[in-house]
């Protein structure tokens, strides 16, 4: 699958595991340290002190409804974080964002089920990598990152 990261559509290395049953299927099947595996919260949850160990690299996916200060303790062990975007109108993954960033975390934070228009946003609150939902084309959505140029400032 490709994706857009750092505003450039590239190849994923990552592969997403949706089910947040008793860690069934998290291995490495084979794949040894390299295996890049995302998460749901609450397998990673569940698993966490055996992942430390391993030295694999791990990615941990957050529901809109799942709270960022779970994992704030666990940042410097995480390589990446997905942000599930269930809708076109679900605001919460950027505040999810924003939260990361305002911990340092210093990984990849990717949105899933992103949309074209949602990009420049997304960026702007720290979101660095996009899997778009379906019927989104790659290489058009490249060019919403350009389309505005000027923002309302922040008082602060």
């Amino acid at each position: 699958m490709r994706i857009i990261k750092n505003r450039a559509v590239i190849r994923d290395r990552w592969r997403l595991e949706d089910g947040d049953d008793n860690g069934a299927g998290a291995g490495d099947n084979g794949a040894g340290r390299d295996a890049r595996v995302i998460m749901p919260l609450q397998r990673y949850m569940k698993m966490r002190h055996a992942l430390c160990q391993t030295g694999r690299r791990v990615g941990v996916k957050l529901r809109a409804e799942d709270e960022v200060d779970r994992i704030a303790g666990d940042l410097g062990r995480i390589d990446l974080i997905a942000l599930e975007f269930g809708a076109f109108h679900e605001g919460r993954g950027y505040s999810q964002a924003v939260q990361l960033r305002q911990l340092n975390f210093a990984g990849e934070i990717r949105a899933l089920n992103a949309h074209r228009d949602n990009l420049p946003l997304m960026e702007r609150c720290g979101i660095d990598a996009y899997q778009l939902a379906a019927g989104e084309d790659l290489d058009e959505a490249l060019d919403a990152f350009d389309e505005i140029t000027e923002y309302y400032a922040l008082n602060s």
